[in-house]
């Protein structure tokens, strides 16, 4: 797992210079601000962050040279899923700091949830998918192995309802994130914006349902609908995390 930005930028370095796909370990969201800093230096380079589900909390970051390769990417080659049944209370950090004990590295877990009593989903890198099951089956603890369709994601936002004039990038988040409108041009000037994980720089770039705007230092939404008005608004609700 990269350990800093620096190490972080050695993969980006072997895409570079090597081509190919290199997916790091999961990221932060301290990390991937670093993350996608990079993919702006490595502008030729294309790059994806996912978590096993929309909105995931911890991403594993996906490298190439080719537009290709991140299309048509298969992640369940890179994501494994489970779901984990225990017979006291256990909390998602415990189960965490557990796997951790016993040798399992940070950067090969993904977000972990609760989604009821006593039971748990989580997401893992595909490379410990068998050493996990090996530490479940020694330990007698109840598991399944989910695919990242089956998971029950943990509901984290806060829904939003807005009416605007247009669909401008800069309005929309605006609102969402509460930054002044002016701020949030400067911000996307600057080079601070992704759309679904692509830089866009002009405040006046159109939203559609279903993006997702990542704003740097600031946090992330998703466009859940968009409804034009008799009256030619824009109704608008949005996912706010």
């Amino acid at each position: 797992m990269p350990r800093s930005i620096e190490d972080l930028e050695e993969l980006f370095k072997k895409v570079d210079q090597k081509g190919g796909l290199i997916v790091t370990d999961f990221l932060s969201p301290e990390d991937y601000h670093y993350f996608q800093e990079l993919s702006y230096k490595y502008s030729n380079l294309f790059v994806l962050l996912f978590g096993g589900y929309d909105l995931a909390e911890r991403r594993r970051g996906f490298i190439s040279d080719s537009k290709e390769l991140l299309e048509y990417i298969d992640f369940d080659k890179y994501f494994s899923a489970f779901e984990i049944s225990f017979p006291q209370k256990q909390t998602p950090k415990g189960f965490k700091e557990e796997l951790i004990k016993i040798g399992i590295d940070e950067g090969k877990l993904g977000d972990i949830w609760e989604i009821g009593e006593n039971r748990i989903q989580f997401i893992s890198a595909k490379e410990i998918e068998v050493r996990l099951i090996d530490i479940f089956n020694s330990s007698n603890i109840a598991y399944f192995s989910l695919t990242l369709d089956s998971l029950s994601p943990p509901k984290r936002a806060k829904m939003l309802k807005t009416t605007e004039a247009s669909l401008r990038l800069d309005a929309i988040t605006s609102f969402a994130l509460n930054i002044p409108r002016s701020r949030v041009q400067q911000i996307i000037k600057n080079g601070a914006v992704t759309v679904n994980n692509k830089k866009v720089d002009y405040p006046h770039y159109e939203i559609k349902e279903g993006d997702i705007v990542f704003v740097r230092s600031y946090g992330y939404f998703k466009v859940i609908s968009i409804t034009e008005t008799k009256r030619g608004r824009y109704l608008i609700e949005i996912e706010r995390h």
